[in-house]
């Protein structure tokens, strides 16, 4: 285990040493790929590791990231987590000196690597105040691991009300790293449109929380399509018409700006996973 940045951690044994009971490590493991998985992970740390957020994203080859999930809150800012994400994966990474030396120190290594990062270890400027400085969040740990498409980082947060990390409760994350990035990791790649596809209701209940424009119908008709049913599977699941069927096509695609099968999915691509949703 590596902690290039920026300060290096001693492995040991704590109070947490035994590290996920085997029944919640099956529980984790179960959970991959499924809506519930963000909660399994920060169930299964809160008692070892208590921690105010979890977030977690992609990082392509291109050094585009991505937003899988957050999970958490703090009380004195609504929606903080899912705002703050989404910022993090579209401006201010690479503003964050840690990520950007882990990346470079990862390389390619398909092993975790954690980091640990304080607040005031952070340059001044808007990343820092919007990030920290506002919210009073006072550190994270980041866990970041490297596959055949990019890399996948899991962080977590603690604000000033929580304190710091505890030396026990670092080791128990380097402990272990190696499960909770190979299954986030794994959950991403059955999330990641063009793979493993969720199935049509994990759709559905993505897309509605994404597009507050389209009605319910709207939303089941683009799940459908982009389950990759055809119109007639799409028809008899849904119990509809096809006339009706393609009347909802027709609307929901006109509020998307949308003209075809191929621009929803490349809609869906491009925005799915911008905002953390599981």
């Amino acid at each position: 285990m590596s902690y290039p940045y920026p300060d290096r951690v001693a492995g040991g044994k704590g109070r947490h040493a035994p590290g996920y009971s085997s029944l919640r490590s099956a529980e984790l493991v179960l959970a991959i790929g499924q809506t519930g998985f963000s909660d399994r992970l920060a169930g299964a740390l809160r008692d070892p590791v208590p921690h105010d957020i979890v977030g977690a994203y992609f990082i392509d080859r291109r050094r585009e990231m991505r937003v899988i999930f957050t999970n958490g809150g703090i009380p004195a800012i609504a929606d903080f987590p899912r705002l703050a994400s989404r910022h993090y994966a579209s401006r201010f990474w690479r503003d964050d000196p840690a990520i950007i030396r882990l990346l470079r120190d990862a390389g390619d290594a398909e092993r975790p690597f954690l980091v640990r990062q304080r607040w005031d270890e952070i340059p001044r400027g808007e990343y820092r105040r919007f990030a920290y400085e506002q919210p009073a969040m006072l550190e994270r740990v980041s866990l970041l691991r490297a596959f055949a498409d990019g890399c996948v980082l899991l962080s977590i947060y603690r604000s000033r009300a929580s304190g710091h990390f505890l030396p026990d409760e670092v080791a128990y994350l380097e402990q272990e790293a190696d499960l909770l990035s190979a299954a986030t990791v794994r959950h991403f790649q059955l999330f990641r449109p063009g793979t493993l596809r969720p199935d049509r209701l994990a759709i559905a209940a993505a897309l509605a929380c994404w597009e507050e424009r389209l009605s319910r119908r709207e939303v089941e008709v683009c799940s459908a399509l982009l389950s990759e049913y055809s119109v007639k599977q799409a028809v008899q699941a849904l119990g509809m018409q096809t006339n009706t069927f393609l009347t909802y096509r027709k609307r929901a695609f006109a509020k998307l700006g949308l003209q075809t099968l191929g621009e929803l999915r490349s809609w869906y691509e491009r925005n799915l996973l911008q905002r953390p949703l599981f």
